[in-house]
This record gives structure tokens, C-alpha cells and sequence, in this order.
């Protein structure tokens, strides 16, 4: 059940802080009106590409800066309707990954993400157990390389002379957990959860 293993989640965040572990938050100034109005247009696309996966991200960030001032993101909304027109299907979807793009870079979701995986493997002990629900495929990926060889970027984890795999982690659940129609109907955001579960074996981080 998503929403029981978020209130767990919930919990084990709370635990951490009164314990006075350290937590991956990292504040930030930034804003996505810098990002739009200050920043070239190849770094623009690269953030685009990189957390929205938007394929003409070239063509729009071109068409964003020689927008500029921008200032809401109605006027984003606006530029991006009238050099990429399309079904109104399409458009939300093209703006979708246009905001989240600018959302994750703003917050340093992907970078806050990182940081509590690579610590999961220091902090929790042999027979603990790591829960992870994410929201896209972005946030997934990093967590299925984790669980699966023990590294964020998916590289092979160490075995030994017999050819037994040493990863620091052993996962629990094959295939990620998503939410029943029924609680989907109760709770609409769980559609797009994704939790996957592991266990932290005695091998060491590779």
C-alpha cells in the first residue's frame, strides 16, 4: 500500500532528525525566473533534455531567451504555444515537461535525491531496510541502479571467485510497488508512484 509505506517513510524521516542524522537538503536561491532570463540557451535545452526528456529542447530554449523578459509562466506558456503549436493533448504534455525540467533544477531535487542514496549505504546496517517511492522516471532510475549493484550510475558491483555477486544491497521488491485502482481513486497523486524496497546486505559499498 503506497500511502501506508509513505506514512512509514514519514515516520523514519522524523526518527532520523530527533536522532540528529544528517538530512540532503541544501538551500538554494535560485529561481526559475533566472534560469529564463539570465541563463545561455544551451543550458536552457540542457536542463530541457537532462529532467523534462523534451526532445526539441534546442528549439525551445532558443525561442525562450529571445522572449526574454519573462517574468510568469503564462508568458512561458504563451512562447512555447506559439512556436511549438499543437493539440491541446500535446501542449499540456510539452508544458508539463517544459515546468518539471524547471522545477527539479530550481529545488535540486535530483542532486537532494543523490546525496540520501549515496548516505542510505553508510547509515543504515546490515539487515535494514531502504524505502523509495518515486513520482517519474528520473527519480527511479538512480534508486533501481542503487538497489540492483549498489551504484548510481549502474555500474556492475564486485563479485567474488566463485562469481557471487557482492552488492551492498539485495532487493525486495523485483519490480516496483504501484498504487490499486482503489486507492487511486481515493488518492489520485498515487497514480504515478513508483516504491521500491531494499535490504542493505554485510557487502561493503563498492
Amino acid at each position: 500500500n503506497v500511502r501506508a509505506a509513505a506514512a512509514a517513510a514519514v515516520a523514519a524521516v522524523a526518527a532520523a532528525a530527533a536522532a540528529g542524522l544528517p538530512t540532503p537538503y541544501v538551500s538554494r536561491e535560485l529561481t526559475a525566473e533566472t534560469i529564463l532570463n539570465s541563463w545561455s540557451a544551451e543550458d536552457i535545452a540542457s536542463i530541457l533534455w537532462r529532467y523534462g526528456e523534451e526532445r526539441q529542447s534546442r528549439f525551445l530554449a532558443r525561442a525562450l531567451v529571445a522572449a526574454r523578459p519573462l517574468t510568469s509562466t503564462g508568458q512561458v506558456k504563451a512562447v512555447l504555444e506559439k512556436v511549438a503549436p499543437g493539440p491541446p493533448k500535446l501542449m499540456t504534455k510539452r508544458l508539463a515537461r517544459v515546468f518539471q525540467a524547471l522545477r527539479i533544477e530550481v529545488n535540486g531535487e535530483m542532486a537532494e535525491l543523490e546525496t540520501i542514496l549515496t548516505a542510505a549505504s553508510s547509515l543504515i546496517r546490515p539487515g535494514g531496510r531502504l524505502a523509495v517511492m518515486s513520482y517519474h522516471s528520473l527519480e527511479d532510475g538512480p534508486v533501481k541502479r542503487l538497489l540492483r549493484s549498489g551504484s548510481l550510475v549502474g555500474d556492475a558491483p564486485p563479485k567474488d571467485a566463485y562469481g557471487n555477486t557482492l552488492s551492498p544491497w539485495l532487493p525486495i521488491t523485483r519490480q516496483p510497488v504501484v498504487a490499486s485502482e482503489e486507492e487511486i481513486k481515493q488518492n489520485s497523486r498515487a497514480r504515478s508512484v513508483r516504491l521500491r524496497v531494499g535490504e542493505r546486505t554485510t557487502h561493503p559499498v563498492p
